[in-house]
């Protein structure tokens, strides 16, 4: 009885730890480790989602940024923390993500208010938008021989970054992938630094001619097309332009 009940528990244990490798994280100290899909986990994605404490998430599959944190899961199945400063890249399946320097304006939780005007009975304030520096990862769009163009999701939003090849901010927080305008307007930037890039250009005026969504809700992308089936294809990333 004694040995029936500790080879269920193996077999119990070795289910629990059964999970899949879904992403590589390289350290700033040389070391690798691997996330996991969270596979012994019901609704792993959901799960993973909600240890996000800010209103910013970005949910990429398996695997949260939230702000200054990374989250993820242990090939026991545990949801761990990882502060982004210990990590150098992430890749996951083709997607890398750099760790970079990027400045932001404050989300309504950081806004500061000014004092405007001061009337008989009434003190008038207004927000002041507060621009911070501070490292996110962001995704790898394309490179070529002088810029990186970068892509970081936060509040709903898609924005661009460019950076030369020693790090530095070129161009910063350019929304795209909501309107046809804010599109097009984001593509002329990016032919600024990458108009020799053909397939990258390209496959983002490809992408820009499909909407997403119907009514108010109608979206047009650059970095993907979505079908009617809601599944995404054309995806850009990591394109070397040489």
């Amino acid at each position: 009885m004694k040995k029936l009940f500790f080879l269920v528990s193996v077999l119990i244990s070795g289910v629990s730890i059964a999970q899949n490798p879904y992403a590589t994280i390289y350290l700033n100290s040389g070391e690798e480790q691997i996330a996991y899909d969270g596979s012994n986990t019901e609704e792993p994605e959901r799960e993973i989602r909600k240890k996000g404490r800010s209103a910013t998430n970005s949910n990429l599959g398996f695997i949260t940024l939230d702000g200054d944190n990374f989250i993820y899961f242990t090939k026991a199945g545990d949801i761990e923390r990882m502060d982004i400063d210990e990590i150098k890249r992430v890749v996951v399946d083709t997607k890398t993500y750099n760790n970079l320097q990027v400045t932001v304006v404050a989300n309504q939780y950081q806004t500061k208010f000014a004092e405007v005007s001061i009337g008989a009975d009434k003190v008038t304030f207004k927000p002041m938008k507060i621009k911070k520096k501070m490292v996110r990862m962001l995704q790898l769009i394309a490179e070529n021989d002088n810029y990186i163009l970068a892509n970081l999701f936060s509040s709903g939003i898609n924005h661009f970054y460019i950076f030369d090849k020693e790090g530095n901010l070129i161009e910063k927080q350019v929304g795209h992938s909501t309107t046809k305008k804010k599109c097009e307007k984001a593509l002329v930037l990016v032919k600024q630094y990458f108009g020799d890039c053909t397939e990258l250009i390209s496959r983002m005026e490809e992408n820009m001619q499909n909407t997403f969504g119907k009514g108010m809700q109608k979206q047009h992308l650059l970095l993907m097309t979505v079908g009617e089936d809601n599944k995404g294809s054309n995806y850009i990333t990591g394109v070397e332009c040489n």
